[in-house]
């Protein structure tokens, strides 16, 4: 049975063997019980088998001569492996053990006394054969498309497919009730409950429910109530229909309504808990208060109790994402509300609701009212346009067309044959089936995966385009991790504290997304920066012993944009402790500094059009003296360089005492977007040049203020034949340097591909580049 289940589409999680787990057990019959004479709490007993007579202690309180019982002679084992040995409690000899519920493992806890037997039960028989024969629960994954095998009436019919066995009708045939109609009832809104069912069934009589009952119930993991709450709840698992009984005589108003919650309603669960409800929640009410929150929880107040007589019996469906909604807001999830969240056949609801009047009335006895129906009809499936060919081709099989369509048959789902094709009308509890892809699959389950035969498609799959954002990224965090760089993975959210330390100051109203129904405080807030999560993964690699750290992350960040959001594609790294971040015992390690991030992203972006500049303006997150904005294509495309202080301080990076504790922290952050709009072609090799280069270096003084990108610009603006190269050889300020001024070094390459470059015309390009940096810089050749 479990390999069919397996094999059709339902995995099977666990097996549990049920049943007798003890041995040597009969019916006993206590014919003496006295008081024990050395102990207060126990008794000295004669208990009979029909064959002889044993001596027993027992320290139940409820033991008495004339009890039917469950006893455990000498030898036999009881639940837990405990084997009876002769033994003598305070003084007195005992040859057995009159047994509990719980010593052989028919209850789950402590029982408060022995089990005691129906007086005709037959003495001596073998007590494992009355407690039920051996048997096995099967714990199913049913998937969240088949809320029609959410019962064994569902599975039943699956398995009948399976086995090819006709599906036994477990209810025959029901006659619906017939008696006066239920209270009138009135749905606010058919759409969130599509069809609601209610009877009255007066006369009870509420008490315990049969063994048979209880054993079934506690064999799926529920635990007995009384009668009418354990035959709703049997139906439950055997129809899938969820049911909710109210002791009618607690209904006020004499009518029941489907509706919203009202502000400021409450309502007193089964679970013993208040809770509040918000228009989120369905309610079922009486005139004048909620008595249930609709296919989730029933309300305390209108319970079955035992001095209930009349009950209104409830069978309803809703709407499965209200549901969802509405245990979600508050907290609750039932075995009703698993099912109702994925969805109720309401063409099966009246045989549902038939079965379980009639359980109720053969449990409890009373008589049965004829039920109040909102929908009477439910609206039938939309078929489904299908032929046996055009399911061969989607399995790429040739089953015949008899085969497939008694597959169907079993399943049905009858294949009608009509001018425009085969349609298939699928059963009202099959809300899966909408497709032929889903006719298909049906065949391919029952059929057998196994018995599709392996052939190679004739089709070439075509090799799906990468697109250009995500290439970008992947070649760039590859690039990161071939210069040593590990890759960090962060939630998409941040905290409120989290973003003022990282901000200096409480963020902006309105400048942050804030989400709706944030699982924790600590991910209150969309990240607006990449940034953020690094420093949190560096603190806390700090605080667990790291000497230094090179951390990069690819994600996206969150801006508020004309009121929605705006996703950003950043690329962002950190530096911070010791460089290397495993020092060894020729090399300490160093700070990271500007230079350092710098040149990681120059080796980096070799292969994009970018250009360095000063920042515009001080952000408060990178040091002011020690950072640089990266430009492509006039765009910014991120910034780089050391932290601010105030800003490592605030994370305290290293930790109190750390080994990374006060060195200066480097970071950058890039956006791929803008990046990617700068992305250059692939290079090709050029040869070098047979002809010698030549190389004059210039050291000009230029103002304080001037930064080497502006003289460097300005040479590179002339556009000079055969300059190869310009780079920086030296910065001097100091002696012989007048004050308020810069001495800088600069090297100019000079070559060409087809010939020697004569002196004279390496001197006219010189020429033409000191009256530019003049003009441009107000730089001069220092003499």
């Amino acid at each position: 049975l479990a390999e069919h289940c397996h094999r059709i589409g339902f995995e099977v999680e666990a097996l549990v063997k049920t049943g007798p787990q003890f041995s040597g057990v009969v019916v006993g019959s206590v014919l003496k019980a006295e008081k024990h004479p050395n102990a207060d709490r126990l008794s000295v007993c004669e208990v009979s088998d029909g064959a002889r007579t044993y001596p027993v202690v027992c320290g139940a309180p409820n033991v008495a001569a004339g009890q039917r019982v469950a006893f455990a002679r000498v030898g036999a084992e009881l639940a837990g492996g405990m084997k009876l040995k002769k033994s003598k409690i305070r003084g007195a000899v005992s040859e057995g053990m009159i047994c509990s519920e719980s010593e052989l493992g028919l209850a789950q806890g402590e029982s408060a006394g022995i089990l005691v037997l129906p007086p005709d039960t037959p003495l001596g028989t073998d007590f494992a054969a009355r407690a039920g024969k051996c048997d096995a629960v099967l714990d199913l994954d049913v998937k969240p498309n088949r809320p029609d095998c959410l019962s064994h009436l569902g599975l039943a019919r699956e398995l009948a497919v399976s086995f090819g066995l006709p599906l036994k009708d477990p209810w025959g045939a029901l006659a619906a009730p017939t008696g006066p109609e239920a209270y009138p009832v009135s749905v606010a809104d058919a759409a969130e409950c599509p069809r609601y069912m209610g009877c009255l069934i007066e006369g009870i009589k509420v008490g315990p429910s049969p063994q048979w009952l209880v054993r079934r119930l506690e064999a799926v993991g529920l635990r007995p109530i009384n009668n009418i709450v354990d035959a709703t709840n049997y139906v439950l698992f055997e129809a899938g229909q969820p049911l909710h009984a109210f002791d009618a005589d607690l209904l006020q108003g004499g009518r029941i309504e489907v509706r919203d919650a009202r502000p400021g309603e409450s309502i007193l669960a089964l679970d013993g808990k208040e809770y509040r409800l918000t228009p989120t929640n369905l309610v079922i009410a009486d005139a004048s208060r909620p008595v249930a929150i609709a296919g989730v929880i029933g309300g305390q107040p209108t319970a079955v109790s035992d001095k209930t007589t009349r009950i209104f019996l409830e069978v309803a469906g809703f709407r499965p994402g209200r549901i969802r909604r509405s245990g979600g807001a508050i907290g609750v999830r039932t075995d009703s509300s698993y099912r109702f969240e994925r969805g109720i056949d309401a063409g099966g609801m009246p045989a549902a609701a038939a079965r379980a009047a009639a359980l109720i009335v053969s449990l409890a006895e009373g008589r049965a009212g004829a039920f109040r129906d909102t929908a009477p009809a439910a609206p039938p499936r939309k078929p489904v346009t299908a032929s046996p060919e055009e399911l061969n081709r989607i399995l790429g099989t040739r089953y015949p067309a008899e085969r497939i369509e008694t597959v169907l048959g079993r399943l049905s789902l009858c294949m009608e044959k009509t001018a425009q094709g085969c349609v298939v009308h699928p059963p009202s509890y099959r809300a899966d089936l909408e497709t032929p892809s889903d006719l298909a699959e049906e065949v391919a389950r029952h059929l057998g995966y196994d018995a599709i035969p392996d052939e190679a498609s004739p089709v070439s799959l075509p090799v799906p385009e990468v697109p250009p954002l995500h290439e970008c990224r992947e070649l760039l965090c590859d690039g990161l991790c071939g210069l040593g760089w590990c890759e960090a993975y962060n939630y998409d959210f941040v905290s409120v504290p989290e973003l003022e330390r990282f901000l200096g100051r409480p963020p902006a109203p309105g400048a942050q997304l804030a989400v709706l129904n944030p699982i924790s405080e600590d991910w209150a807030l969309l990240r607006p920066t990449l940034l953020v999560g690094l420093l949190r993964s560096a603190a806390l690699n700090f605080n667990r012993g790291a000497a230094g750290l090179r951390l990069f992350e690819a994600g996206r960040a969150f801006l508020p944009h004309e009121g929605g959001a705006r996703e950003r594609s950043l690329l962002s790294g950190i530096l911070s402790g010791l460089q290397p971040a495993r020092p060894n015992w020729k090399r300490r390690g160093e700070a990271p500094d500007l230079y350092e991030v710098k040149g990681t992203l120059e080796t980096l972006l070799r292969g994009f059009a970018v250009r360095w500049q000063e920042p515009s303006a001080p952000d408060g997150i990178f040091h002011p003296g020690a950072s640089l904005e990266l430009l492509a294509g006039g765009a910014c495309a991120g910034k780089a360089g050391v932290l601010h202080p105030e800003l490592v301080r605030r994370w305290d990076l290293g930790g109190a005492g750390g080994r990374g504790a006060g060195r200066e922290t480097a970071a950058f952050e890039l956006d791929l977007e803008v990046l990617l709009r700068a992305r250059c072609a692939a290079a090709r090799f050029q040869p070098f040049s047979a002809f010698p280069s030549v190389a004059r270096d210039l050291s000009l003084l230029a103002p304080a203020a001037t930064p080497y990108a502006a003289l460097e610009g300005a040479i590179r603006e002339l556009r000079l034949d055969g300059l190869q190269c310009v780079e920086l050889l030296d910065l001097f300020t100091g002696k012989g340097i007048p004050e308020g001024r810069k001495s800088w070094t600069v090297r100019l390459t000079f070559s060409r591909a087809d010939r020697t470059l004569r002196d004279a015309e390496v001197q006219e390009a010189v020429d033409r580049i000191l009256p530019a940096l003049r003009a441009a810089c107000g730089a001069e050749l220092r003499s």
